[in-house]
């Protein structure tokens, strides 16, 4: 692989990564105001993540 083909596959991985946080923001908006309907088994795993987040900062704690 030479230097050229190794930024185009950067290149389009960092894409692939930009189009997935951005699914992950609309379905985030799905979601507002309908979070009684998930399960409670995938509420507890939503929970566990944001245990690290700050609502009044709106920053992610930083790991140490």
């Amino acid at each position: 692989m030479n230097w050229d083909d190794f930024r185009q596959a950067f290149s389009a991985a960092r894409n692939t990564m930009n189009q997935a946080n951005q699914v992950a923001n609309d379905m985030a908006d799905m979601l507002d105001g309908r979070l009684k309907k998930v399960s409670s088994y995938r509420l507890a795993k939503l929970k566990r993540q944001l245990r690290d987040f700050n609502m009044h900062t709106g920053e992610w704690k930083d790991e140490k």
